[in-house]
């Protein structure tokens, strides 16, 4: 009998097996490259367009930038100081009173020995600067303000350039009343030297200022009433 010494058919290797390769891009096991993942292209942020221009009103509107007031506005250290009074004046006759630098020293107390360095009347507006010279506890100072916001008939804000205060910003408003008009004073202001400025301020400071509007309000009206 003759035996077939052929190669038998070889048997599969019990041990690892090699994984079947895969075109690179196909996807596998439910997993997809994120490498080949298509995203939407990148919008551009909208461009930021400039706040619409404010309309005109009738009164011309005139302001300059006051930096110690923004100063102290971030620093949070005001103290307030407000006041309203009504005067039986119409509103155009009220507003050209305060309007007039020199009047000041008549509504301010004679005790301050208040007195303006200007030799020639003050042309009230935006940006003017008012320089006056008193006397405070004895002491002689010398106060330097601006104008920094003036709307004829309206408002005006004064602030100090030099002076005793760390800040003093002082908005007059007044409001037609029937035939009298209201008249508001709205003043913001801080003192320096820190922790000293706060006793000065209880100790002295408030009081004296209440004493200067308590007079300021009586002048206006015996002078308007």
């Amino acid at each position: 009998m003759r035996v077939d010494c052929g190669a038998s058919p070889r048997e599969p290797s019990r041990g690892r097996q090699a994984k079947p390769r895969r075109r690179p891009g196909h996807e596998h096991d439910g997993t997809v490259d994120p490498r080949r993942i298509r995203r939407p292209p990148r919008q551009a942020l909208p461009r930021q367009h400039a706040d619409p221009p404010v309309p005109e009103d009738d009164a011309p509107i005139e302001y300059v930038v006051d930096i110690h007031y923004v100063e102290i506005i971030v620093n949070d250290l005001f103290q307030h100081l407000h006041r309203e009074q009504l005067v039986a004046r119409p509103l155009d006759e009220v507003f050209g009173f305060f309007a007039e630098a020199g009047n000041l020293e008549l509504i301010t107390p004679p005790w301050l020995g208040f007195s303006l360095t200007a030799a020639e009347p003050v042309a009230m507006r935006a940006g003017t600067v008012i320089e006056y010279q008193l006397r405070l506890h004895r002491l002689p100072v010398r106060w330097v303000s601006r104008i920094a916001l003036w709307e004829p008939g309206r408002t005006f804000v004064d602030v100090q350039v030099r002076g005793p205060y760390r800040v003093w910003r002082h908005r007059h408003e007044f409001e037609a009343s029937g035939d009298s008009t209201l008249v508001r004073d709205h003043v913001d202001y801080a003192l320096p030297l820190g922790r000293l400025g706060e006793l000065a301020h209880r100790a002295f400071v408030a009081r004296d200022l209440a004493r200067i509007f308590d007079y300021r309000r009586a002048a206006v009206a015996r002078l308007l009433g």
